[in-house]
């Protein structure tokens, strides 16, 4: 990376692609500093997890130089992120497969569909902090929060992947015995010995189901 560097502790929602254009970074520089390789170690730049510190460039960006009384023109591009959404229904967890949907929070509303699996791909700039996905027929509306992912060796993220999965509810995320519940649930769906624990099967057919 070169130069001074300072510590940024991470908050909810941010991820290095956002943050590098948030301040002005090369992403790949400062994820390969050597300021960085314990967090590199045990975590993915894509999921951040709050508290978590990371080592950006002390120094501000250079400026773009100006001239008075002329025309400026400057061009910036913003990067785009992959996003994966899997849908299931409420009633009996079976796949949105094949489903008409609409995108809203992206400028102008995106008429987009599930493939068979129930999955949706998106393109989203970094700077989209949520959107909605609307399925037509049924009239259903998702919130998405993009970039709010947590790590799954954490326990909100065991928590949150267990809520998208309709196995927890949202408001009983902090609630060990309600995770630990979910997850004979999830267990017992999956045809896993019943621990109610994130053994290493667990975590591994859970990130599966989740799709990340």
């Amino acid at each position: 990376m070169g130069g001074r560097t300072k510590p940024y502790v991470i908050e909810q929602g941010d991820y290095l692609d956002k943050l590098a254009v948030r301040f002005g970074f090369r992403a790949s520089d400062v994820w390969e500093a050597p300021e960085n390789a314990a967090l590199r170690a045990k975590r993915a730049p894509e999921q951040l997890h709050p508290g978590d510190v990371l080592y950006i460039p002390a120094d501000p960006p250079r400026w773009l130089p100006l001239t008075p009384s002329t025309k400026n023109g400057y061009e910036a591009e913003v990067p785009r992120v992959p996003l994966r959404l899997m849908f299931e229904t409420a009633e009996d967890g079976k796949p949105c497969a094949s489903e008409a949907c609409v995108v809203e929070g992206l400028g102008a509303p995106l008429e987009s569909q599930t493939d068979g699996s129930g999955l949706l791909e998106l393109s989203v700039p970094v700077t989209v902090r949520e959107l909605t996905v609307r399925f037509v027929k049924r009239n259903v509306r998702h919130q998405v929060r993009v970039g709010s992912m947590d790590p799954i060796d954490e326990d909100s993220g065991v928590a949150k992947r267990l809520a998208h999965l309709m196995l927890l509810s949202p408001h009983s995320m902090d609630d060990p015995e309600a995770v630990a519940d979910a997850l004979l649930r999830f267990q017992r769906r999956e045809h896993l010995p019943q621990t109610g624990t994130l053994d290493g099967a667990t975590k591994a057919a859970l990130l599966r189901a989740h799709g990340s």
